[in-house]
């Protein structure tokens, strides 16, 4: 693949980094992460005194904002090296900020986690392209892990048949940012790509799961694996999405992702509105939790798995938004459109500078075979 220009004219090659809505929780964690790597960065929101408060030594510039209306974002995205996007629900927000990233030259990631709207920004990919802009959305804590432990494991089989995504979180306690994207898009359904052809999945199909040391029960959730995957691999013809729980949890899970599939959607973003009105989680409960990723490649007979584990949820996707965001500015993108962030980087380029922050990585010495 072409590597992508590593400037747009008028624009520093290494240019500041954006955070869009940086007095958010996710937000801050973004600057805090950008603030560690002695990055400058620009804070960009609607309240300037909101913005002069998360400004810390490395940040140049504040800038006014709002994803509801489009020119003011293009002029604030102006000159940036790359962006990142915290502004969720992404489903009702994302594709204003993808459309004036393109139109301002920048190349941009966002932390979503939300099938709706990663089922639709595909679709973005051709402007950008055209713009020669790298657009990698996802690219949240679940999501991120998942696409670059799935970059690594198809290289291992060297061209995967079928890829299965398995991930669990300990310890965790949702914003209410979260909880407002986990409602409002609880009328989707888990996907999976069958064949070649992205498709709803039937039943409740819980599962056990024993592989290392994995012992619980998947149950099919809404990971985006399946659209967004065949965006970069179209030799992969299978990809399943697992949440692994225990069996009373996943029980739960399944009954209750059905029950919100029913459910009116004005019901669900009314329930979304007061959810997002949830407490933070205290610090010390937002380190404790963990999130864990083993993803498999199939080629034949042969298995590669790839294992990623990271603590502080919210605070690790701080870290991969900015690792990622920082090897745009310098050019790194090795293509321009809407692309995983395993495909357009180097996957183990963003990887390695997470190890100092506790993310582990375990690849395969060689892959398996079928009946490991």
């Amino acid at each position: 693949m072409d590597r992508v220009a590593a400037s747009t004219p008028g624009r520093a090659a290494a240019g500041a980094i954006g955070v869009l809505g940086a007095t958010g929780f996710t937000g801050r964690r973004v600057v805090e992460a950008l603030e560690r790597l002695a990055q400058p960065y620009v804070v960009i929101g609607r309240r300037p005194d909101a913005l002069a408060r998360v400004a810390g030594e490395h940040c140049v510039d504040q800038r006014i904002a709002d994803v509801g209306d489009p020119s003011r974002l293009v002029a604030a995205f102006a000159g940036l090296g790359a962006l990142v996007n915290t502004v969720g629900p992404f489903a009702l927000h994302g594709e204003a900020v993808v459309r004036a990233a393109v139109e301002a030259g920048v190349h941009m990631t966002d932390v979503s986690a939300e099938l709706a709207w990663l089922a639709e920004v595909g679709a973005l990919g051709k402007a950008a392209e055209l713009a020669g802009v790298c657009v990698l959305p996802g690219n949240g804590c679940d999501f991120g892990f998942a696409h670059l432990a799935a970059s690594l494991a198809d290289d291992a089989v060297q061209g995967a048949e079928a890829i299965h995504v398995h991930q669990w979180m300990v310890d965790f306690v949702p914003t209410g940012g979260t909880l407002d994207s986990i409602l409002r898009q609880g009328r989707h359904r888990p996907l999976h790509l069958a064949d070649g052809q992205v498709r709803r999945r039937r039943g409740l199909g819980i599962h056990r799961k024993l592989m290392q040391d994995l012992d619980g029960y998947g149950v099919p959730w809404t990971g985006a694996e399946p659209v967004t995957l065949s965006w970069d691999l179209p030799h992969v013809r299978e990809v399943t999405c697992d949440l692994v729980l225990s069996l009373p949890e996943a029980l739960g899970f399944a009954v209750g992702t059905r029950l919100l599939a029913r459910a009116p959607q004005r019901v669900l973003d009314l329930a979304g509105r007061l959810a997002s009105r949830a407490p933070e989680p205290a610090e010390d409960v937002r380190r404790r939790s963990r999130f864990i990723a083993v993803v498999e490649a199939v080629n034949g007979e042969q298995i590669a798995r790839v294992r990623v584990e990271a603590p502080d949820i919210y605070g690790i996707t701080g870290d991969l938004a900015a690792v990622t965001a920082v090897l745009l500015s310098r050019g790194e993108a090795r293509v321009a459109g809407v692309h995983t962030v395993g495909a357009a980087l180097d996957p183990l380029a963003v990887l390695r500078p997470l190890a100092s922050r506790g993310v582990e990585l375990q690849l395969p010495p060689e892959p398996l075979r079928r009946s490991a």
